[in-house]
């Protein structure tokens, strides 16, 4: 259980340093060649990846919340994890206080299929499947 542990403990870790904006923690959680796919559109490489949450805007809060995280283990070194995501996203205003900031509920309910593999660094993103499933609200993908 140990090992199924610490790949759930690192998709968790991603979306909080995601939604810290803490994203050269997040990119140390990617193999170099690791793959990302959202809904069709594909990033590949950390390069791209960095490009990537480069791109997010700054007044961008976003919460991920994971749950039915399951975790299949595929011998030693790889491991295919499943979750739901439920993603919930604010547009800061200039000069707006908070938190609490007041919103309607969450923009999406999606699911993830993420392929890890165990390195010598520890167990890391080779690729992220995300499909949107509920669209709650018209909103950027972020």
């Amino acid at each position: 259980m140990a090992r199924e542990h610490a790949c759930a403990q690192l998709i968790l870790a991603l979306a909080r340093f995601t939604d810290s904006g803490d994203y050269d923690a997040a990119l140390a959680l990617f193999c170099d060649d690791a793959v990302m796919d959202r809904d069709g559109d594909v990033v590949s490489g950390i390069a791209a990846l960095r490009q990537a949450y480069a791109q997010r805007p700054a007044s961008r809060i976003t919460r991920h919340v994971l749950s039915n995280i399951v975790v299949e283990l595929d011998g030693a070194d790889q491991a295919q994890v499943s979750s739901y995501v439920t993603v919930y996203r604010h547009m800061r205003e200039p000069g707006q206080d908070g938190p609490p900031y007041r919103m309607p509920g969450a923009d999406v309910l999606g699911q993830y299929q993420d392929r890890l593999v165990h390195t010598s660094a520890g167990w890391r993103l080779a690729s992220r499947i995300t499909r949107t499933i509920f669209q709650f609200r018209d909103s950027k993908k972020g």
